[in-house]
């Protein structure tokens, strides 16, 4: 029986002491068979992603909940993987990671209210180039995060 099957008959039918658990063996499982499917092409990704399925959900070191409160948790979630592995984000690289995260978000103007909702927090900056619109995190001036 897989993680998804004990979590739905535990959600359904029993009580749910143990549904944090399930939730996080569920997770653990999609992550390693998106890392299997990403190893030929993007092994790096893969290794990630299996870091993360192997990393208790919540053990974050700065997760994005503390830092403002007024955000959604795909929002969340989306700042804590621009924190994690930051670079440049465009709307195309948060749908390829909404993709492994929330599944049912399929639409460009989410991606782009969620940039812009955390650029609007002063959680990133915007970098308007000609054919290069992209975010990056906001640092101090010192270079800190």
């Amino acid at each position: 029986m897989s993680a998804r099957d004990r979590l739905h008959a535990r959600l359904f039918k029993g009580p749910n002491e143990n549904r944090d658990d399930l939730l996080d063996a569920y997770r653990a499982e999609e992550l390693h068979k998106a890392a299997d499917v990403l190893a030929p092409v993007y092994p790096g990704a893969a290794k990630r992603l299996r870091q993360l399925a192997d990393q208790p959900v919540g053990k974050s070191s700065r997760p994005a909940a503390d830092s403002t409160p007024g955000l959604t948790v795909r929002q969340q979630r989306l700042l804590d993987a621009i924190r994690t592995h930051g670079g440049e984000w465009t709307t195309r690289r948060v749908l390829h990671l909404y993709a492994l995260t929330d599944p049912g978000v399929v639409g460009r103007g989410a991606a782009r209210s969620d940039l812009t909702a955390l650029a609007r927090a002063g959680h990133l900056v915007l970098v308007d180039a000609p054919d290069n619109r992209h975010y990056v995190l906001h640092t101090r001036k010192d270079g800190a995060l």
